[in-house]
């Protein structure tokens, strides 16, 4: 009951738009979930507000791996009135292309090629405190952590492509998504931290010059997934924008969920 309905893409960048027409009459406010190689919770969606339905765009969707998509609905009180049913997609893509995008601008997203070398060897953080008990050396190791210090080396084919990749990268917080399997233990969304030299003459020079390719070193440590809510929905300037007067837009649109579900310039 209250399956959503899926509508996936894999350009402009891989995403998934999930619809619910319908929900317990009582719900308030829902949480939806996207279960993939893990389960999380789709960003912008944790406590959001649904009257009679609900609409997102799952712009962190990963790509060639199946994907199931259902929310927890709540009333006004913040009491569970339980799980809507399932629905199940896959975004069809290329398997040797890494998508790289800014988690917090999610169209800001670009599709390369991976370096032979991408995600070649993996190491997790631990702590390890070592004591004297009686005269022997013994050893407490705490929880794994994230993986540090991965090699994310890409390939771009024109100058454009390193333009954008610098636009990307330099900032603190930067997705990875690929397809499954394409490296062990990879997971198919990998959020980091980077250090890169794309602005190396090295690289650049090779465009300047009549070169086809480049592959661009780039390292980075894993950071945990943005949950934050609010950061999928669509600016309400763009409704003010599109529409300049509330006739207008109730003319455009016969309810509230048509708003939300087609907003305007997406």
């Amino acid at each position: 009951m209250f399956e959503p309905v899926l509508e996936a893409s894999y350009l402009p960048s891989p995403r998934v738009k999930v619809t619910f027409e319908s929900l317990h009459p009582d719900t308030a406010t829902v949480t939806v979930w996207r279960a993939a190689d893990v389960l999380a919770e789709v960003p912008g969606t944790v406590g959001a507000f649904a009257a009679g339905g609900y609409t997102t765009r799952d712009l962190w969707a990963p790509h060639s791996i199946e994907l199931t998509y259902f929310a927890d609905m709540f009333d006004d009180n913040g009491f569970k009135l339980g799980r809507t049913g399932q629905a199940t997609t896959t975004v069809w893509g290329e398997r040797n292309v890494v998508w790289v995008s800014d988690p917090y601008d999610p169209e800001n997203a670009i599709a390369v090629e991976m370096a032979d070398t991408f995600a070649g060897s993996l190491a997790k953080a631990r702590s390890v405190e070592r004591h004297n008990v009686g005269g022997r050396i013994v050893a407490l190791a705490g929880p794994d952590g994230l993986y540090e210090g991965v090699d994310l080396s890409l390939k771009a084919d024109t100058q454009e492509q390193v333009d954008a990749l610098v636009s990307i990268l330099d900032g603190s917080f930067v997705l990875f998504r690929v397809a499954p399997f394409v490296r062990p233990a990879f997971p198919t969304l990998f959020y980091a931290s980077v250090q890169h030299n794309l602005m190396d003459s090295e690289h650049l020079g090779g465009f300047q010059f009549g070169g086809t390719s480049a592959e661009l070193a780039v390292k980075g440590d894993q950071l945990s997934p943005i949950t934050e809510a609010g950061m999928a929905g669509v600016p309400w300037q763009r409704y003010i924008d599109a529409f300049p007067t509330w006739q207008d837009m109730i003319d455009a649109y016969p309810t509230w969920l048509d708003a939300i579900r087609n907003p305007p310039g997406v």
